[in-house]
């Protein structure tokens, strides 16, 4: 893995604004409709799509908390 940038906490929030708003501005542009394969199975619709996306993103979400209060529990003591 390549070191990152040294850049501000507020640089890589920059980041993922930016982002963030792109994504909703392409999910306000498509509408949520269901096909079938001709062997009777449904594909993925936009709405599922962005539903996985969003418990993806959650998913990783939870992992920065467990490694912020493990970080605590290691290292918490520095705090006082």
């Amino acid at each position: 893995m390549p070191t990152p940038p040294a850049e501000p906490i507020e640089w890589y929030f920059d980041i993922l604004d930016r982002a963030r708003i792109r994504v909703f501005e392409s999910i306000a542009q498509h509408s949520d409709s269901l096909s079938e394969h001709p062997n009777g199975e449904y594909v993925s619709t936009y709405r599922w799509i962005v539903a996985h996306l969003v418990q993806h993103d959650s998913y990783h979400g939870g992992q920065a908390v467990l490694l912020h209060e493990t970080w605590k529990k290691l290292f918490g003591f520095l705090l006082s």
